[in-house]
């Protein structure tokens, strides 16, 4: 639509402040102008829309894409409907580096694991965590070995079957059958990896 100038409000004169100054616009004289030569289209919510910005397993962008909307209207109509959502938890997708609790250096954000279902990074750096591991592995293999009565004796059906069970921690199931540790371990390993060498057993 062409503008005609007549319909432009005339320059007025602004006192005070930082003096006098001349040739400045009304702001509300132009919307008001801005509003006539453009009214805005607005555009109803119907309840099939409603039901969708209701739906808390989506999130604003993703419904305004599908109600082809912006996000902030996505965004005040759950506000007007009473919808509050949960902030998500925070994340560290930025998160460049970070002090270790355990050794207290400073590890880049790839040396940190990633655990849970909110993927958020632990406070332990991976080698902190892999030597606790070591320690600890190497304190149950100590129990163990003064105990394990079939140490290197080849393994029958049943025990491989006691070894396997998912109520027992290792250290438990080698108590139980007399082996170490490590031979659990690795005959856990070796039945889930390996379906042949499982079935020779149970046949």
């Amino acid at each position: 639509m062409v503008r005609e100038p007549d319909e432009w409000p005339d320059p007025v004169r602004y006192e005070g402040g930082g003096g006098n100054r001349v040739g400045l616009y009304d702001l509300d004289a132009l919307r008001e102008v801005r509003d006539r030569l453009h009214p805005r289209r607005v555009r109803a919510w119907s309840a099939e829309e409603d039901a969708l910005v209701l739906d808390r397993r989506l999130s604003a962008p993703q419904i305004a894409e599908r109600l082809d909307r912006s996000v902030d209207s996505v965004q005040g109509r759950r506000e007007k409907l009473g919808l509050v959502m949960r902030p998500r938890p925070e994340r560290d997708e930025w998160l460049i580096a970070r002090t270790c609790t355990e050794c207290g250096q400073l590890r880049w954000r790839e040396e940190y694991r990633v655990l849970g279902r909110d993927r958020q990074r632990v406070s332990t750096c991976v080698a902190c965590m892999d030597a606790a591991l070591t320690e600890r592995t190497a304190a149950a293999q100590e129990r163990t070995a003064g105990t394990a009565r079939r140490h290197a004796q080849r393994w029958t059906g049943a025990e491989v079957e006691i070894a396997r069970r998912d109520d027992l921690t290792v250290e438990q199931a080698a108590a139980m059958l007399g082996r170490t540790y490590h031979a659990v371990v690795k005959v856990r390993y070796r039945a889930s990896r390996d379906p042949a060498w499982l079935a020779a057993f149970r046949t």
